[in-house]
């Protein structure tokens, strides 16, 4: 029952009304994507797509899956709940299942006292850090690991123990890949703790002279039920792979710079945001929310929790090595005890690994994001400190249970002084992180006018267009069961630039032309009325002949590129990559063959002499060029390549290289040749 309060208290600011976790950019993205899960159960959309960034194909893949959440989302769904609240509901029904399996472990599994196991609950389940990371909400898919650890332990004991540890272990794997297929984040940082535990746990059986032997007899003789164990987590993971590897492949993920802009510093260990009800006056007075990314660094330590791990930890030292080191200690406990002490040390170095150590942002983390598989795909490192205090909350409680020997009265008296501390110290005043309204939502569907029939995929048309106005195409797309080019989500298709910016319906232009859209409208979020795009977009490139297309700032050559071009300079644009592409359309009263006179250089320097490029009009060869300094280059097109009036010319470039490969400048563009000025002419007789 006293959990149950807790729970209810945690999320008071949520109940009985119409909030919903997070906010109308990532709680809305989440929202929409459990909702997809809903619409694939109901036929009318393919596993791995959405109605953005079409029509990229497997649009899923640069989010989190969230098949857990979706699977229980679709459920409320069916017992008649909408969208919002269905969500809002498979949250907290996750959280509660979180709470409560977290108690059965620390009870049942590791043998703790009540209160130890509800000091471990209270620590994490209802900390400042927990309810700042409702935010994204995919991270509470941290809720599903203490399960995991149940299945883990239940078939390590039964193993130990001679019986049948099978369905423990085939629960586990699942339910650790189902982890995967839901919150990438809290699964891939669980793992990274889980090797570097492993490590120590070798090298502290080494130290300590602990045999092997043990490890090695069940290594050789389950070698084939841990082959079966690993042969089931491939098929199981070959969707996963098959949606998630491409893009990884296509994109490389993110950057370093992009990941160490949400490194913590040292002092975010304690950072739990100004909205902690014990100690927010003194994260206000540090003044730790005036940083860039502050909202991704707000989610550390409890002081009470720290302090309790600082003491535990030696405490906790002190009394296992006089244990490993007393001859009636059997070898059985001599691996627990280990096990224990590998848990701290793990804990320790994973905060050293991800702890910025200078001002720039260098971390040891660098190492992990280089060497790591899948390290380049996380971007918010911070979040592994909240991640962290699962293990941390359950380690620090079962050492201060089994090792603080105190009388019966004043260990009750501790556990429960302690507990009310943690409790306490994990008040968030506002509740929940919960931004944004149901009936705000449904309000705004409710005012957008009916898409014509004919609309097969649309974008959203705005005075400025960002993040709010990518997810309200989202959300109409979902509420009609249409297609959007727009789109938000921690990354995005290549060529796609994120569709807003200065030149946000030059970018809709060239997404359009470059993948062929037909029938496509915007919808005027401010005017709220839809409007035809493509007679629009068709006339922006209308090209009259003999008219110069000038590559230069404040010139017109923008309005007809594509794909490939860089930012346009003073005097020129550099192509950037393998291939840049332009389109125009020209309009004339019989065929006629034509010239084309290019203008402008290739990029040059060191052994790098020449520029091979391949000239192609509607996909056909009409011309090589051998770049080796800037000139006049000409080409012929046929007449009958452009008997439509549409011409689409592409560049094939033999090798762009960067000024930063070649050492002479920081530029990082891969780039091909410099455009000044392209124009086509009629082919005359004499030419």
């Amino acid at each position: 029952m006293f959990l149950l309060f807790c729970e209810c208290f945690f999320f008071r600011n949520i109940l009985g009304n119409e909030l919903l976790f997070g906010d109308t950019g990532d709680g809305r993205l989440t929202t929409l994507v459990a909702e997809h899960w809903w619409h694939f159960l109901c036929g009318h959309e393919k596993f791995s797509e959405l109605a953005i960034f079409f029509p990229h194909t497997n649009a899923l893949a640069y989010s989190d899956m969230l098949l857990v959440f979706g699977m229980l989302h679709s459920l409320l769904r069916l017992l008649h709940f909408d969208m919002y609240m269905a969500y809002k509901y498979t949250l907290i029904l996750v959280h509660i299942f979180g709470t409560f399996s977290l108690f059965y472990l620390c009870c049942r599994k590791f043998k703790m006292s009540v209160l130890w196991s509800i000091g471990a609950v209270l620590a994490f389940s209802f900390s400042t850090s927990y309810a700042l990371i409702c935010n994204h909400t995919q991270m509470l898919g941290i809720s599903l690991v203490p399960i995991l650890c149940v299945w883990l332990v239940d078939c390590i004991q039964k193993y130990i123990h001679h019986q049948n540890y099978h369905k423990s272990a085939l629960l586990f794997v699942c339910g650790f890949v189902l982890l995967l297929y839901n919150s990438w984040y809290v699964a891939y940082f669980n793992l990274i703790f889980a090797l570097i535990f492993a490590v120590v746990y070798v090298c502290q059986m080494y130290l300590n002279h602990l045999s092997f032997k043990p490890f090695m007899t069940a290594f050789y003789t389950l070698k084939l039920k841990l082959a079966g164990y690993m042969l089931i987590s491939a098929i199981l993971l070959l969707p996963f792979y098959r949606i998630y590897m491409p893009i990884m492949d296509s994109s490389g993920g993110f950057n370093y710079e992009n990941t160490k802009s949400c490194l913590p510093e040292l002092i975010d260990l304690i950072n739990v945001g100004e909205e902690n009800w014990l100690f927010g006056w003194f994260i206000q007075y540090l003044g730790l929310v005036q940083r860039s990314y502050s909202e991704e660094l707000m989610i550390g330590f409890s002081v009470i929790l720290l302090l309790l791990y600082a003491v535990t930890f030696v405490v906790g030292f002190q009394k296992i090595n006089l244990k490993l080191n007393a001859p009636q200690t059997s070898a059985q406990n001599k691996y627990t005890l280990i096990a224990v002490k590998s848990v701290f040390i793990g804990i320790l170095i994973c905060l050293i690994l991800v702890i910025r150590l200078t001002p720039d942002g260098w971390s040891l983390w660098y190492f992990v994001f280089e060497f790591v598989p899948g390290a380049r795909a996380v971007r918010a490192v911070a979040r592994f400190v909240f991640v962290l205090s699962l293990p941390m909350s359950i380690i620090s409680a079962y050492t201060a249970d089994k090792f603080i020997k105190l009388s019966h009265k004043k260990a009750t008296a501790t556990a429960l002084l302690m507990i009310a501390a943690i409790w306490l110290s994990g008040i968030n005043k506002n509740g929940i992180r919960a931004g944004w309204e149901r009936r705000q939502q449904q309000q705004f569907l409710a005012q957008v006018a009916t898409p014509p029939k004919d609309v097969e995929v649309f974008y959203i048309r705005a005075k400025q267009v960002g993040i709010y106005e990518q997810m309200n195409a989202f959300e109409i797309a979902n509420f009609y069961g249409l297609k959007t080019i727009n789109g938000y989500s921690g990354s995005v298709p290549k060529n796609w630039q994120y569709v807003f910016g200065k030149d946000y319906e030059g970018i809709v232009r060239n997404w359009v032309l470059n993948h062929n859209l037909q029938n496509v409208y915007a919808y005027d979020i401010e005017q709220n009325k839809w409007q035809s795009v493509m007679q629009t977009l068709l006339s922006s490139m209308t090209y009259s002949i003999g008219q110069d297309i000038l590559f230069r700032q404040n010139g017109n050559g923008e309005k007809y590129t594509l794909e490939g071009f860089s930012y346009p300079e003073a005097k020129h644009t550099w192509t950037i990559g393998p291939k840049a592409r332009l389109q125009l359309f020209i309009r004339h009263s019989k065929p006629e063959n034509l010239k084309m006179t290019f203008k402008g250089w290739p990029f040059t320097a060191g052994e790098l002499k020449q520029q091979i490029v391949h000239v192609y009009v509607n996909q056909q060869l009409v011309e090589t060029w051998q770049m080796e300094k800037r000139g006049i280059y000409t080409a012929v097109i046929p007449s009958a390549l452009v008997t439509s009036g549409d011409i689409k010319i592409e560049f094939e470039i033999s090798n762009p290289m960067s000024p930063q490969q070649l050492k002479i400048s920081e530029d990082g563009r891969n780039l091909g040749i410099a455009f000044e000025k392209l124009v086509l002419m009629p082919l005359t007789n004499n030419q």
